[in-house]
């Protein structure tokens, strides 16, 4: 018998960031699976509407009255689709059957999913991790109690890397919790001639907020760049950096605010660039990391969490946070080693390899046979 799943998560494209895509793309992959049919609850730039996605996929859009800076939620989106999410979700339940539910993030889907009187499992994606996110200190102390109840009451808890899986249990060491993590659409990437290309170009790829640590990599940018007239600093997304980033592009001719970018447009950036470099403060599992390494890219990346199930000696350099001068270091040792540069971009190719959707959306459909017979 086809098993019915309420999906609930506040981020889907062009909305949000990496659950948003994490979703996307295991919808597409649930769309094998014939035994289960999916309704997702999620927000929209746009009126409130339905759409088939896939053959088993349906999904309500609400209007949360997002209409610019489509990666960034400010705290009054995720409160406006909390409410509106609640309310769609009952009117679903009054009128057909669902089995269980899955959220996307313990907030605030999973508080949802919590009063929903349904079996559900809980998708952790970093910031709804207390502890996660610095700039959500305070915010933290009052959700607190919240997220605890949240999964107190999950069927299963899901992170999306070791790391995060290992600050969750910081917080709360009472829990199981499993890892389930990211994937990449393989064959959407080519391989980019990493030690080959002038100008030597760095790429990041991601929101431009601090969470991020983007002015961190701009800074050891700018130390790297002295004296160089052969090196570019590429910056792909939205968010509320945008505008200082973008006068900062002013002034240096070597750096390049692009803004946001479809995701069909991104294979063709992180072809043309020679290195990627996260970063962050705070991560689940890097999305874009996993993509610059499907395009054969070597990774420079803060120490955060899902960074060593993606990043080594062979494919990459690990940097402290917060720490431009190491940045400085790492661009000028690949800037010389064209050498290396090739050979790590070929080892994280061969790694991105073993990381797929399809591996992904296997796991999840797993559990949620497990959760149903249960």
């Amino acid at each position: 018998m086809k098993k019915n799943i309420l999906m609930l998560g506040y981020e889907f494209p062009p909305l949000g960031g990496g659950a948003g895509t994490a979703t996307y793309f295991l919808l597409k992959e649930f769309e094998k699976f014939f035994d289960i049919s999916i309704t997702l609850i999620t927000s929209s730039t746009g009126a409130e509407r339905r759409e088939q996605f896939t053959k088993n996929c349906t999904i309500h859009f609400l209007d949360i009255g997002k209409r610019t800076d489509v990666q960034r939620q400010s705290l009054l989106d995720v409160f406006t689709y909390y409410r509106r999410a609640k309310r769609k979700a009952r009117e679903l339940l009054a009128k057909e059957h669902f089995d269980m539910a899955h959220a996307f993030q313990g907030v605030p889907a999973g508080y949802i999913a919590r009063g929903l009187s349904l079996p559900y499992v809980v998708s952790l994606r970093g910031s709804d991790v207390p502890g996660h996110n610095p700039a959500f200190r305070l915010l933290y102390l009052f959700l607190s109690p919240c997220i605890r109840a949240v999964w107190r009451g999950a069927s299963r808890i899901v992170a999306n890397s070791r790391g995060l899986r290992e600050e969750a249990l910081r917080f709360e060491s009472s829990y199981s919790i499993e890892v389930i993590p990211n994937g990449i659409e393989f064959g959407n990437f080519r391989s980019a001639r990493a030690g080959e290309r002038a100008p030597f170009t760095v790429l990041y790829v991601g929101r431009l907020h601090p969470v991020k640590g983007v002015e961190y990599l701009l800074e050891g940018f700018t130390q790297f760049a002295l004296g160089k007239h052969d090196v570019k600093l590429v910056l792909v997304g939205s968010g509320p950096l945008y505008g200082k980033l973008h006068k900062a592009s002013a002034v240096y001719d070597t750096i390049d605010v692009v803004g946001y970018r479809k995701p069909q447009e991104l294979p063709a950036i992180y072809e043309s660039a020679n290195v990627f470099v996260l970063p962050s403060l705070g991560e689940g599992m890097s999305n874009t990391t996993l993509e610059a390494m499907a395009s054969a890219l070597p990774i420079i990346s803060t120490d955060v969490p899902g960074t060593e199930e993606l990043v080594s000696p062979d494919n990459g350099i690990v940097v402290e946070k917060k720490n431009s001068r190491q940045i400085a270091e790492a661009l000028e040792r690949l800037y010389h080693d064209t050498k290396s540069r090739a050979s790590m971009g070929a080892a994280s190719r061969k790694k991105a390899e073993g990381m797929s959707w399809e591996k992904a959306a296997k796991s999840y459909y797993e559990l949620y046979k497990e959760i149903c017979a249960g």
